[in-house]
């Protein structure tokens, strides 16, 4: 279900509703042209943290801009979450994992119910994701899980992801906390790693600004040898899309 409310400005205001009671806000501007299509922006913090040079550079450029709030985020924050910014989202990812479910997997049916009414209601645009950290993840999982299942749309055309890790694998003990639980997945690195979801997307990824699951920047020669690993997985796999480092 759609709920519309009145306009701030040139912005469309409006929550998906989904079919399980959950509430996904968004604010969202039209493209100057119908070809140039979406980009969808989302913050681990809440939209109030995407920088909003970001904004302006993308409407400058045309396309149109969906703004959104995550559960546990902004607008659909929890009041649970606000004992310790330090272990932010430990007790919603500890109720998930209770129920079988993981932050990022409810984040990457929310961002999928997104690119659904996108699609509905504009007739499959083009899409582009522009996301910061674990929520970039999400939208990176998301986009993998659609590749090439019948009756499935992936129209999604690209993935920028913002100071987001390159694997699972940690390195500093000491800021092994720096994304948050909302970040883990049990048991993934049995199933592979993040180069593995890079090449199953099917679409181009840029990664800006990457870090290791510490959170440290990733010196030159490190970043050489993920570059070479993402290829080879990418080779792999053999499907489109390339992955850029910036």
């Amino acid at each position: 279900k759609v709920n519309q409310y009145s306009k701030a400005g040139e912005w469309e205001r409006l929550a998906l509703e989904t079919a399980d009671g959950k509430l996904i806000p968004l604010i969202l501007l039209p493209p100057i042209n119908s070809a140039y299509g979406y980009t969808i922006f989302t913050d681990p913090k809440g939209k109030k943290n995407i920088d909003l040079s970001l904004i302006e550079e993308t409407k400058q450029k045309g396309s149109g801009i969906v703004v959104i709030d995550l559960s546990g985020t902004g607008e659909n924050g929890n009041s649970g979450e606000v004992f310790d910014e330090e272990f932010s989202f430990h007790t919603l990812s500890r109720s998930d994992l209770w129920l079988g479910k993981t932050i990022l997997g409810e984040w990457a049916k929310e961002l999928n119910t997104v690119t659904a009414f996108l699609n509905g209601r504009y007739h499959d645009p083009k899409i582009t994701i522009n996301a910061r950290g674990t929520a970039a993840l999400a939208a990176l999982f998301m986009s993998a899980s659609k590749t090439n299942l019948p009756g499935k749309k992936n129209n999604i055309t690209e993935i920028v992801m913002r100071d987001a890790p390159l694997s699972y694998l940690f390195d500093d003990r000491k800021t092994v906390d720096f994304f948050t639980m909302a970040a883990h997945l049990p048991r993934f690195l049995n199933w592979g790693d993040i180069s593995l979801a890079a090449a199953l997307c099917g679409n181009n990824i840029t990664f800006i600004n990457p870090l290791t699951m510490s959170g440290q920047k990733i010196p030159a020669e490190s970043l050489e040898q993920y570059q070479a690993e993402f290829k080879k997985i990418s080779a792999i796999c053999r499907l489109p899309g390339k992955t850029i480092f910036k």
